[in-house]
């Protein structure tokens, strides 16, 4: 099947990389990948090469506009040859402000290029190419469609590049807020995508770690708990409502609302509009400066469930549930650490009793991480295990 549709894309630069090259910056960038990386590196053959492209692609903003988004592309080569078999859309681990644009700093899960695939990783929302907006967080269709998106026009470049003349056939994961993004691509992909989206997107499986499924669930949980992660990550996810979900808040209604005068004195929302917070920054900014204790920084109509401005997180919170009124078809994995600090195991344990019975829904809900974690940072950890674990069984699956 040729691709019939003109995508409209740019490609901004490319680089080439060594194995050695490319083997030395993920293991200084994320040495939790060890001795998994070292040992995939190992059997490939030395004259392997990995092409980076940064490119820029249309997409649609939450209003139905065209809005331009960048992208990251990996290809594998050995000896110049073009040998990738399939294409792994790697969904963004998080969708906080950064000051670090993402395509200019490879995240973890850019190591499955080495298992003989095109690594597509978007940027997301309010990074790179797109102007800038509130964060994009636990908005499922939205954060689907840009990644559909990218991997469409990946398949035209690869066309025009000379490399297909068909698509190549779909992986997709995502870890944390990236599990949540990978399952409303593959939902995406079978309730609302087009026919001929279907064409330039043959998704095969999804692999999804540590994500909040069930924003309600999690939104419920972090706002009754004491705990500076949850807290903070709720700044974010209280401007992502306020302006996708519009609708459902009162008139007026600001950030400022739900944030405690000692929080307004931070200028949180300031700092993660313009870039100069990211989801890391903020948490130790919210730790070092107000502590661990949810009181400290949301006003009690914002965090008691008698109040308001709860009331309506929640509602938007309800309306992003990913895992109801459909049944999965293609295959999906999940994983999840039993002990995260940043995403309640609850959301998983919703998810296992809704899909657990479907014999092509595979779930691990006790994803042990390494021993020895710094700081007691499961989560982050457990993305390292994450991507250990598909870069060890993906070709076997």
């Amino acid at each position: 099947m040729l691709l019939k549709v003109v995508m409209e894309y740019s490609i901004i630069n490319t680089r080439e990389y060594t194995l050695q090259e490319f083997r030395d910056i993920m293991n200084a960038k994320h040495p939790r990948l060890q001795p998994t990386l070292d040992n995939t590196v190992a059997v490939l053959p030395q004259d392997t090469t990995i092409s980076e492209y940064v490119y820029h692609y249309r997409s649609m903003d939450e209003h139905g506009e065209p809005i331009m988004l960048s992208s990251l592309m990996l290809i594998p080569k050995q000896g110049g040859a073009f040998t990738a078999e399939r294409l792994w859309l790697e969904n963004r681990a998080t969708q906080s402000a950064d000051k670090n644009v993402p395509t200019h700093n490879w995240n973890i899960g850019e190591v499955h290029v080495l298992n003989n695939q095109v690594l597509v990783s978007p940027d997301l929302m309010s990074f790179g190419a797109s102007i800038h907006k509130p964060l994009c967080y636990c908005h499922a269709g939205l954060a689907a469609r840009n990644s559909v998106d990218a991997v469409i026009s990946v398949q035209h470049i690869l066309r025009d590049l000379g490399y297909v003349n068909q698509p190549l056939s779909v992986y997709n994961s995502g870890h944390s807020q990236g599990g949540f993004d990978a399952l409303s691509v593959h939902r995406y992909m079978e309730t609302e995508a087009t026919e001929e989206e279907k064409d330039f997107f043959p998704l095969e499986r999804s692999f999804c770690a540590d994500g909040p499924y069930t924003p309600d669930i999690q939104t419920q949980i972090v706002l009754s708990r004491e705990k500076y992660l949850y807290g903070a990550y709720m700044v974010m996810n209280a401007m992502s409502h306020l302006h996708y979900h519009s609708d459902y808040f009162e008139p007026g209604i600001t950030i400022e609302d739900f944030l405690t005068d000692a929080a307004k004195e931070l200028q949180i929302a300031s700092l993660i509009e313009k870039k100069e917070l990211g989801n890391k920054d903020l948490v130790k900014y919210v730790m070092e400066s107000l502590g661990t204790r949810t009181s400290n920084l949301f006003v009690p109509d914002a965090y008691l469930p008698d109040g308001k401005l709860y009331d309506m997180v929640m509602r938007c919170s309800k309306a992003d549930r990913l895992i109801d009124g459909w049944m999965p078809s293609k295959p999906i994995y999940f994983y999840h650490a039993h002990y995260d600090e940043c995403v309640v195991v609850e959301c998983m344990q919703a998810v296992k009793t809704v899909w657990g019975h479907l014999p092509n829904v595979m779930i691990d809900d006790d994803l042990t991480p390494i021993e020895n974690i710094p700081n007691k940072m499961v989560h982050a950890y457990s993305g390292g295990v994450f991507h250990r674990r598909l870069l060890e069984q993906v070709p076997t699956m």
